[in-house]
């Protein structure tokens, strides 16, 4: 199965980045920003699928469910240099199940690429008209 990089755009902002995704819905565009996140920390194109971490968020507004997602996902890279390359995540009521696939940074194996520090709430947004487009901006 050939691995391709993950669907999103850059957002170009002064001294920060960020990225825009799309999908069909809410919970396949925040797939998406999950893997943009980590295609920014390294290409996942060179991730393996060697372990999986599981973890949930509760929280009925979407902007909020973005935040704490990507933020617990720094959290785990910066203390245990966890690099994801699938993502599933289902919800239940309030409470969305975030299910990852990946392994630990190796510098060896993998490039590195933005030194993200922190998710900002600054622009970000989640649009739903026909569909889901989500936009966050990373402290870099």
């Amino acid at each position: 199965m050939k691995s391709q990089r993950p669907d999103y755009e850059l957002i170009d902002h002064t001294a920060d980045i960020g990225v825009r995704v799309k999908g069909r819905n809410f919970t396949e565009a925040l797939e998406k920003v999950v893997l943009a996140f980590y295609d920014l920390l390294t290409p996942v194109e060179g991730v393996e699928e060697k372990e999986r971490i599981e973890f949930e968020v509760e929280d009925d507004i979407k902007e909020e469910v973005v935040h704490s997602v990507l933020s617990e996902l720094l959290f785990r890279f910066d203390t245990h240099g966890f690099v994801g390359k699938k993502c599933r995540i289902k919800k239940k009521g309030d409470t969305w199940k975030i299910s990852l696939a990946g392994e630990r940074f190796d510098p060896e194996r993998h490039s590195p690429g933005f030194d993200i520090k922190a998710v900002t709430y600054h622009m970000l947004e989640v649009r739903e008209n026909g569909g889901c487009e989500i936009s966050v901006i990373f402290d870099i």
